[in-house]
C-alpha cells in the first residue's frame, strides 16, 4: 500500500482512515498475507480498488477542508506528487 505510506504524513490522515473499521481490517488481512491465499473466495481485487477510491477520497477531503498554510508546503511531502501522478 505505497498511497499508505505515502499520505501518513498528511494532517488527519490516519485519523480519518481509522474511522472506517473496514479498512483498517483490509489493511491487517493484506499485510498477514491472505490475499496470497488461494482458497480464499473474496474478491481481492475488488476490496483493493474500493481501499485506493476511500484513500484518495480521504487526501480530497484534507485539501479540501484544511486551509492552513502548513498543508500547502509541499517540501515536507516529497512523493506526494508522483504518487498522484
Amino acid at each position: 500500500m505505497d498511497e499508505l505510506r505515502s499520505f501518513i504524513s498528511l494532517p488527519s490522515f490516519f485519523n480519518l482512515f481509522i474511522k472506517n473499521q473496514q479498512y483498517v481490517t483490509l489493511l491487517f488481512e493484506v499485510a498477514s498475507g491472505m490475499p496470497d491465499d488461494e482458497s480464499s473466495t473474496r474478491n481481492w481485487e475488488e476490496e483493493y480498488v474500493n481501499n485506493f477510491r476511500y484513500i484518495y477520497k480521504i487526501v480530497s477531503d484534507i485539501f479540501k477542508f484544511d486551509r492552513s498554510p502548513a498543508l500547502r508546503d509541499m517540501d515536507k511531502y516529497s512523493d506526494f506528487f508522483e504518487v498522484i501522478l
